[in-house]
């Protein structure tokens, strides 16, 4: 896996060159406009030296995936430290029950974990299936019911309030443990003090549902495998999936208030906890690492509308924590302290990242329309720069999983480019909407147990 980083980006980085001095073999005439349109001269320069740039940041992170390793277990598994999991629900019907049980299927130590089921004001029978949890495991399940719907920030906020432990795990209601998952997400905690937060690793659940689910699961896995393992290497992922994470639970209750008081732009911020926590903790200077080998799987959006309401929940949250962390990152500098570098570039790199689209966006489709004659060199240099950029995703996923499975990274790259390329645009011009956009309610599950219902 990390031999397969350095010289999956290698190749990126040349074919890249190649591409951007023109060493293809185009016809003669297509560079001429080149010579008749200083636009075009100055969109193509533009388009090289950001792809250059970009290229030598992602070998930047490939050297430290190269060196990421996750943390190992020393001494006897009674060295484990208890946890409480918190499993926030809401419309989720009978999925909820599911993920307790494959929560309580967990390898880790029974007298150490405990677990809380939370209904954040449900209006179908998720209450329902809470209690039927409580009554079949009672001494390792609590349940806890919100009066209202008050978010998952609030739910989350209830839960470490009234655990019992110093480590708190946070479970998605739609999401399943591997049996190891647990084992493996909470062992850095006593090897390091300084930790705040560990990051797990999701995996896509429902990934027979179509294409949309296969591609995500490609994102997923280049997302943990290459991105948050380089971070981890700092001490500095940005990002703590709700799916599966740990924080310390002493370091998260002084920051309790801001977070549920959080504003943007003078607008409540109820979109990406998971994001602003972390952002919380590396601007209160602990360290969140991720766990790549503590796996979770979740269910994604298997259509387009669905996809697309979670991408630009995601990327406003995004937005929004890269902004409110600059003031934090660049509040000093020190070229001894490379940790906190490295950290520096992340989050420019970020902020680049977003703002990058909103001129290049633009100018692919300007060129498109403004010089159709030469359309065919338009779409040749975006496809080719497309299938280049997919090189990596594919790699990392072609470890992971099978050879054959690495198409879906160029399937993912080409629909994003068609499909997608107005999320971020659409995301930076809406950053004050804190709508959920995916909260819809469940359908009630047929064959909830008699039992259960007596109790209401």
């Amino acid at each position: 896996m990390k031999k397969i980083f350095i010289q999956t980006v290698t190749i990126m980085f040349l074919v890249n060159c190649v591409l951007g001095l023109g060493l293809v073999e185009v016809p003669a005439e297509r560079y001429l406009i080149f010579e008749s349109s200083g636009w075009i001269r100055t969109i193509f320069l533009f388009g090289t030296i950001t792809s250059v740039l970009t290229l030598l940041y992602i070998l930047l992170q490939a050297v430290l995936a190269y060196l990421y390793k996750p943390r190992r277990l020393k001494g006897r598994p009674d060295s484990l430290p208890a946890c409480s999991i918190l499993i926030p629900a809401y419309n989720e019907g009978k999925q909820v029950l599911e993920t307790i049980e494959s929560v309580l299927q967990s390898d880790y130590p029974p007298e150490k974990m405990e677990i809380l089921a939370i209904d954040d004001g449900s209006d179908d029978d998720t209450w329902q299936w809470i209690q039927l949890a409580v009554q079949k495991y009672p001494d390792r399940v609590r349940g806890l019911q919100q009066a209202v719907n008050g978010g998952k920030k609030r739910a989350l906020c209830r839960g470490m309030a009234e655990c019992l432990h110093e480590i708190v795990v946070t479970v998605d209601s739609d999401s399943s443990l591997v049996k190891d998952a647990l084992r493996n997400l909470l062992i850095p905690f006593p090897q390091d003090p300084k930790i705040g937060a560990v990051a797990g690793n999701i995996r896509v659940k429902n990934i027979q549902n179509g294409f949309l689910p296969r591609m995500l699961d490609v994102a997923f896995v280049f997302g943990c495998d290459f991105m948050r393992s380089a971070q981890s290497v700092i001490g500095s992922v940005l990002c703590t999936p709700g799916a599966i994470s740990a924080y310390r639970r002493s370091a998260v209750l002084p920051l309790i208030q801001t977070w549920l008081s959080q504003t943007f732009l003078k607008a409540p911020s109820l979109i990406g906890e998971d994001r602003a926590l972390t952002s919380l903790l590396l601007r209160n200077h602990w360290k969140v690492v991720c766990q790549n080998n503590a796996v979770a799987y979740t269910e994604v959006p298997d259509t387009y509308s669905k996809l697309c309401k979670m991408l630009l929940r995601w990327t406003r949250g995004d937005v929004r924590e890269s902004v409110l962390l600059m003031d934090h990152v660049f509040s000093r500098f020190s070229l001894k302290d490379w940790r906190w570098t490295l950290f520096q570039i992340n989050i420019l790199s970020q902020i680049i990242g977003v703002l990058l689209p909103l001129v290049c966006v633009p100018c692919i489709f300007l060129t498109f329309f403004l010089f159709r004659e030469h359309m065919f060199f338009s779409f040749y240099y975006t496809f080719a720069m497309t299938g280049v950029w997919s090189l990596l995703p594919a790699a990392v996923y072609a470890k992971r999983t099978r050879f054959s499975c690495a198409a879906w990274a160029f399937v993912y790259g080409l629909f994003s480019v068609i499909a997608l390329s107005w999320i971020c645009i659409y995301s930076v011009l809406t950053l004050r909407n804190s709508s959920w956009l995916t909260r819809n309610k469940r359908k009630q599950d047929a064959g909830t147990p008699a039992a259960v219902h007596k109790t209401r």
